[in-house]
């Protein structure tokens, strides 16, 4: 995706519409095709003049299907939350960081070993941390799906005062979320949601778990975090039959809660 013009045509072949949006994307060195990340799109769409509230900073999958799939899923909940935010943020992922995933997994299932997507989580992570120093934002909510909850967990503990609420939405390995225990959270919102209906099948176990048998592991990491004033939520919504590919969105009930 050179372009401005080639990345909202590729979003619009999965059915995103970016009117309304501002698209920016960051480099280094003037140039993004030559560097080690990409070119890292980041688009924002203006809620509010209100610059005391918070600004509600998002990142999907790794794919740009799954960021135009969770990117329409907040356009269809704008109405909740846009008396709260000032603004909504998503990054959309190079092509190289979605290379350093491919890489990642292999060597994930090469070695028996999650470390190897937990590394890169961490790489990453601490990358998005430097990029939202660059837009200037000091007091942001971030909410993450699947792969992208897991970058999101690495970057909200790079800074305890400009991160203060985290939303994860089908959330990814449950041992990134271990991280929260390093230290004490206070006045933090937690709020990790799953439809029950989402029946992904993730590889990090053995046999492979679906997304909806995940939160047990959440709920035993967040019943050790420590701190004080924190809100802490873990949410099943949804009812009915389940299925791998048709559920694995962040829940509309999620945005209820922000």
């Amino acid at each position: 995706m050179a372009t401005k013009s080639a990345f909202k045509q590729e979003c619009e072949t999965y059915g995103l519409d970016l009117e309304g949006w501002k698209i920016y994307y960051f480099y280094s060195n003037k140039s993004a095709i030559n560097d080690e990340w990409g070119r890292i799109y980041i688009i924002k769409k203006s809620l509010n003049d209100d610059k005391d509230l918070p600004s509600l900073v998002g990142m999907a999958g790794f794919s740009v299907k799954s960021f135009c799939g969770t990117t329409n899923r907040i356009m269809q909940n704008l109405d909740k939350i846009k008396s709260k935010y000032n603004a909504v943020w998503m990054f959309c992922l190079s092509e190289q960081i979605r290379a350093m995933q491919t890489k990642a997994c292999k060597e994930r299932d090469e070695q028996n070993s999650y470390d190897p997507e937990i590394e890169l989580n961490e790489k990453i992570g601490k990358h998005v941390n430097k990029l939202l120093d660059i837009t200037g934002l000091t007091n942001i909510h971030l909410i993450g799906k699947c792969g992208g909850c897991g970058v999101l967990l690495h970057t909200f503990v790079q800074d305890d005062e400009k991160y203060n609420a985290l939303y994860l939405g089908v959330p990814a390995s449950p041992t990134d979320a271990q991280l929260l225990l390093t230290r004490e959270w206070t006045n933090k919102k937690f709020i990790f949601a799953w439809d029950v209906r989402d029946a992904y099948p993730f590889q990090w176990s053995s046999p492979p778990s679906p997304s909806n048998k995940e939160i047990e592991k959440y709920r035993l990491t967040m019943s050790k975090l420590k701190g004080t004033g924190n809100t802490v939520r873990l949410e099943e919504f949804g009812e009915g039959e389940a299925d791998e590919k048709k559920y694995h969105e962040i829940p509309d009930e999620l945005f209820d809660l922000l």
